[in-house]
């Protein structure tokens, strides 16, 4: 009986029709993932950023609109517009700290380009942010993220 079981798989071709086409069906699979994974994570638009302070949203750019400082933060929060270009400079409540931030509304990103929240200025090296991603200043407590299609902004006298 033993022999038998071995000498049919010795007999046996390498690939039988079956094993080709389930190995064609995987590769099929797999390929089709590294192409829709990538497409669909910038399926969804970038419509501007935001700013947040300690969790509270500290300013809203939207690329279609002006941009928006809530109040809470008027006083610490100066807007320079050049061109294509936003700085947005962002006090901490103590007005000793400060980060500057820079939105390009050409390609649509944000990056910090100035900031003096401690020796390594950790913010400062995170890379330019377009679709996804966020940029955290952890003693400043700030976080920059961009705003999807679903962000609405806030209308007053709406709950």
């Amino acid at each position: 009986m033993k022999e038998k079981i071995v000498e049919k798989i010795r007999n046996r071709k390498p690939f039988e029709k079956a094993d080709i086409i389930i190995y064609s069906v995987c590769l099929l699979l797999i390929v089709s993932l590294f192409i829709l994974v990538p497409l669909s994570k910038n399926s969804q638009e970038n419509t501007g950023f935001k700013i947040s302070v300690d969790g509270e949203i500290a300013v809203i750019l939207e690329f279609d609109k002006e941009i928006v400082v809530e109040s809470d933060y008027s006083d610490l929060v100066s807007v320079e517009k050049k061109q294509d270009l936003y700085q947005v400079k962002i006090l901490t409540k103590d007005k000793n700290g400060y980060n500057l931030i820079e939105f390009d509304l050409k390609e649509k990103t944000a990056k910090v380009i100035e900031s003096n929240c401690s020796s390594s200025k950790d913010c400062v090296h995170f890379p330019k942010i377009k679709t996804s991603g966020t940029i955290y200043c952890a003693p400043h407590k700030l976080k920059i993220s961009p705003l999807k299609e679903e962000f609405k902004s806030p209308v007053v006298g709406e709950i």
